[in-house]
């Protein structure tokens, strides 16, 4: 096969074109002086803020590198994505695990149903990453709850009190939703109390809704004055005004939020999108050539281009399954085939002759396929650093 490489046609690649729409260095700067100018005070002076909405392991790694707090669903969760939330809590990270209990409410809403959490199975999830900690203090998990009825939630608490103390003996904290109902909210706080023995009082976190249709920010601010609970927990707040009142209302009061910021910035013209296809792209023309990866320490491309079609046999005969059935599909033939021509040598006659004879359409194909490698190699890693560098800058 007489690939243009071996001409002495120089191997060019044309450049990218970043479009004006896709100036993320200038998106990032009208961000973080939008941020400045915000007359409210930042929720991060007042409270901890975690993050939640990491629905990838790429974005969950950014946010571990970035080591802010963070939030997760425990039925979202993968084994793999257990094991480094576990390194996390014992690199001292703050975690947040959820019930998933809010979402199963608006599913409910939604599509008129009354569907139940399997509770047993999101005690597992907690069970396994806080007995996997050393120490588990800087865990924080929920507990079982049905949004909007308070009846039902006292007696979850009950029914599950036993699994909840050896949580709270490993040094972990339990997250109480209080909801609205019978009872006063200062009455089912003091009731929430008589529950535990007093030695685990201050690993008790309240979680009151920032929502108004849920209880409203008089009601809230009334009851922290009355309680003073000594932590408090926003559920899907993040630079609320109410946060800044509760840390007035009650000053002694250790507050938190969590916050789902990721998500509003995916889509064409968002931050994190545009960012990260710029970038990708700048990776992949150094990939091709051998050069840095900018923003990576370490690249993961195992060839450039030219080290990629001067060894083809060695590339078919080491890849892996995947990468093999990539191959094929992108040349139209077998993984079989592919074998064989490697085996009798003859490589190179073999995909000439998938493409009528035209080295330059074969040229073209393995020029494709490399890239697409470099993009599936490269893509995760990227993100990964957008998604640290955003948390790092409080964006995310």
């Amino acid at each position: 096969m007489q690939y243009p490489l071996f001409d002495n046609t120089p191997q060019t690649r044309t450049q990218v074109q970043i479009l004006a729409g896709d100036d993320w260095q200038g998106q990032l700067h009208t961000i973080e002086t939008d941020r400045k100018q915000i007359t409210l005070i930042n929720d991060d002076n007042l409270s901890n803020l975690y993050r939640s909405g990491a629905s990838s392991k790429s974005d969950l790694i950014g946010l571990i590198n970035a080591h802010v707090p963070i939030c997760v669903n425990m039925l979202d969760t993968s084994a793999l994505g257990r094991e480094l939330l576990i390194d996390y809590a014992n690199r001292k990270g703050q975690l947040l695990l959820d019930s998933g209990a809010f979402r199963v409410f608006k599913h409910n809403l939604k599509h008129e149903r009354s569907n139940t959490l399997d509770f047993q199975r999101v005690f597992e999830r907690y069970a396994e990453i806080i007995n996997g900690c050393f120490y588990a203090g800087t865990v924080i998990f929920v507990a079982p709850d049905v949004v909007g009825e308070q009846a039902h939630s006292l007696s979850l608490l009950l029914k599950y009190i036993e699994q909840i103390k050896p949580l709270l003996t490993k040094g972990a904290s339990v997250m109480i939703p209080l909801q609205k109902g019978a009872k006063t909210m200062i009455d089912c706080y003091h009731y929430v109390l008589s529950i535990f023995p007093f030695q685990y009082h201050r690993q008790i976190v309240i979680g009151l809704p920032s929502n108004a249709e849920s209880l409203p920010a008089n009601d809230v601010i009334t009851f922290l004055k009355l309680a003073q609970p000594a932590r408090v927990h926003f559920l899907g707040s993040s630079e609320s005004q109410l946060v800044h009142q509760a840390k007035y209302a009650s000053p002694g009061s250790e507050l938190s939020c969590d916050a789902t910021r990721i998500r509003k910035l995916i889509g064409e013209g968002k931050i994190l999108t545009t960012m990260h296809r710029a970038i990708l792209d700048e990776a992949i023309e150094a990939a091709w050539s051998g050069s840095k990866v900018p923003h990576l320490d370490v690249c993961t491309v195992p060839h450039d281009f030219t080290d990629f079609i001067g060894n083809l046999d060695d590339f078919i005969a080491h890849c892996s399954n995947g990468q093999l059935k990539r191959f094929a599909l992108t040349f139209g033939c077998t993984t079989t085939a592919l074998k064989a021509a490697c085996e009798e040598d003859i490589l190179d006659q073999y995909l000439d002759s998938l493409n009528y004879g035209y080295a330059d359409l074969s040229y073209h194909l393995l020029y494709q396929f490399h890239e697409a490698e470099c993009r599936r190699i490269l893509s995760p890693e990227i993100r990964k650093y957008c998604v640290t560098r955003l948390a790092k800058l409080g964006v995310i």
